[in-house]
């Protein structure tokens, strides 16, 4: 992060978030009011000032009637619940290949969590998966592991996939890696050894944690 002059006091936070995807979108919109923020993803080349950004997510989902998540861990599950509080109208449908959400967690929590996504009518299939490779949202079909067909004008992908550090190795802070490829950070989320080189999401080496609210 960098700041300009704090002299001038129309001056804001420069923020660059980079991972594109859902979760990458999350965050970088959830300090759009706090900061100038640019979305970076390394890997598709996108670039977004956050004026244009509410236009990925939002658009696609007023413009569906149901919507397909495939993955029940964090991003997905945040997801699914925004959805549903502002757009209760909407058909939410959750499909995760493990036997419950969230199962970084206690069970009670992953409970919880189940039961609260199902009070605002979001459909959850457990120990099911959808094949990425063969989703399409020309016709709305899409087969589960199980062989069930779920309808959904579009879908969003909130699967754990390779941690995206590789291009790191040969960068100013191959140093500040870890043996599983992640940036080792303090309790500031500063990158060790950096006084000024900022990091967060799964890229660092600190645990996940999740802040749940039910009300």
């Amino acid at each position: 992060m960098g700041r300009e002059d704090p002299g001038d006091a129309t001056s804001k936070t420069k923020v660059v978030v980079v991972g594109g995807g859902v979760a990458g979108a999350i965050l970088a919109r959830s300090m759009q009011f706090l900061a100038d923020v640019v979305l970076i993803d390394p890997y598709g080349s996108l670039s977004l000032s956050l004026v244009f950004l509410p236009c990925l997510d939002n658009q696609k989902i007023k413009s569906s009637q149901s919507v397909l998540i495939i993955g029940g861990g964090p991003t997905g599950v945040e997801l699914a619940g925004e959805i549903a509080v502002d757009y209760p109208d909407k058909k939410v449908t959750i499909v995760h290949k493990g036997s419950r959400l969230l199962e970084f967690i206690g069970h009670k929590a992953s409970k919880k969590t189940f039961d609260w996504l199902t009070t605002k009518k979001v459909e959850v299939l457990l120990e099911q998966s959808v094949d990425l490779d063969s989703i399409s949202e020309g016709d709305g079909v899409y087969t589960t592991s199980t062989g069930e067909k779920i309808s959904a004008d579009c879908h969003f992908v909130c699967v754990g996939k390779p941690l995206g550090s590789s291009w790191l190795q040969d960068s100013a802070l191959r140093d500040c890696l870890n043996k599983n490829g992640r940036l080792m950070v303090d309790e500031y989320l500063r990158v060790k050894g950096r006084s000024n080189i900022f990091a967060i999401g799964d890229i660092t080496d600190i645990p996940v944690s999740l802040h749940l609210d039910f009300n």
